[in-house]
């Protein structure tokens, strides 16, 4: 994963309406962007073990949908579905449990 791919990668979201929001980095990412990392643009870095990227578009009156984009050479997404009416915890607890999808999917396909 370069600065490149990870530009076509925004750039490909955007052209459909996404919003990159959060990204979630493994410290050998981090690394290997190094000062490139500010190809997130103004969303949110958080160091973590998987590297993927947080994109959001309204889907219907009061509903967002976040999808996480896995940075990873094979392309591979899920999609959290949030309500405007909850709470900070609550929007973090759904967030987190994708990326727990997200790392099982991971493992049990060979990744990370």
């Amino acid at each position: 994963m370069n600065r490149s791919t990870i530009e076509a990668i925004i750039a490909q979201y955007e052209k459909h309406g996404w919003r990159l929001r959060r990204v979630i980095v493994t410290e050998k990412l981090r690394n290997v962007l190094g000062r490139d990392i500010d190809v997130f643009q103004q969303a949110e870095v958080v160091s973590s073990d998987v590297d993927a990227a947080w994109f959001s578009r309204v889907s219907g009156p009061g509903k967002e949908t976040w999808e996480l984009r896995g940075l990873a050479s094979a392309p591979f997404a899920l999609d959290a579905f949030l309500s405007d009416d909850l709470s900070d915890p609550e929007r973090d607890e759904i967030l987190q449990n994708t990326v727990e999808r997200m790392r099982g999917s991971a493992t049990s396909h060979g990744g990370h």
